[in-house]
């Protein structure tokens, strides 16, 4: 049966659930993004929010989208070479039956979670399920 993937905060306390937030320390750190492209993509969200509170939304959807596509590339090529540098941390992580990756940022569909989620542990069969839902904590 292969891995079941799933996506959530880091609130989730199943027991399932693999931290890869860059703070969280550990083996699967290194599926955490490095400080080299988290930093610009932190950098870059911060400045398209103060671009869209100028009333410049529209430019800074468009930036907002090409710099995710940048962190994405950078954050595939990062998790290949850690997926060689420790073969035997993938592979466990593809034996489990069900995984549910956690990180602290609060929305699943701009975070590393998501891409190591939906794009490289079905790489090598394991399925993509979705958010975990009820697992934000409350405002």
């Amino acid at each position: 049966m292969p891995l079941r993937v799933y996506v959530s905060h880091t609130s989730y306390v199943g027991a399932d659930g693999v931290d890869v937030s860059p703070r969280a320390g550990g083996p699967h750190s290194i599926l955490a993004p490095a400080p080299g492209i988290a930093g610009p993509w932190a950098y870059l969200r911060r400045e398209t929010a103060r671009i869209a509170a100028e009333g410049q939304t529209a430019r800074a959807r468009q930036l907002l989208v090409q710099g995710w596509h940048l962190f994405e590339e950078a954050y595939k090529g990062q998790v290949e070479r850690a997926r060689a540098a420790r073969p035997e941390l993938w592979a466990a992580l593809l034996e489990r039956e069900e995984v549910t990756l956690l990180c602290d940022c609060a929305a699943s569909e701009r975070c590393h979670r998501e891409i190591l989620g939906r794009h490289l542990l079905p790489r090598d069969g394991a399925v993509f399920c979705g958010l975990r839902r009820g697992t934000m904590p409350r405002p």
